[in-house]
């Protein structure tokens, strides 16, 4: 058996496309509650976000034809952000009024709730336990 030479970590971060960044900032800084962070100067906009001990890197790009026509009806491509509290979770994107779909007892064994940003990026918002 040959040893393996890729030998990871963690993930360090997750880049996200967005098309507007000043929506894209209200959605994960305001709606998320994520904590801006630094980003360098880079020769395109975005914005850099923290995660717990992760970051989420917001990217502007002028036509993210891959997101077009999302729903959260099937499953696709996303990433996942897990909480502490799942019902305060819950309860703060029920306030906000963001459009989710709700699946507890399902076949990962804990809690889950899946949104869609304003760019119909998939985010799924997980706990250990409800």
């Amino acid at each position: 058996m040959m040893m393996s030479m890729m030998r990871y970590d963690t993930i360090h971060h997750v880049a996200v496309a967005v098309t507007e960044l000043g929506r894209a900032k209200a959605f994960y800084g305001g709606v998320l509650e994520l904590t801006e962070i630094p980003r360098p100067n880079f020769p395109f906009d975005g914005a850099w976000y923290r995660a717990g001990d992760r970051d989420i890197h917001l990217i502007v790009v002028v036509d993210p034809a891959l997101n077009r026509g999302r729903t959260l009806e099937k499953a696709d491509s996303h990433f996942a952000l897990r909480v502490k509290d799942f019902a305060a979770a819950r309860a703060h994107l029920e306030a906000t009024g963001v459009p989710m779909r709700l699946s507890i007892g399902g076949p990962t064994g804990f809690p889950q709730i899946h949104i869609i940003d304003p760019d119909g990026n998939i985010i799924e918002i997980n706990a250990a336990h409800v």
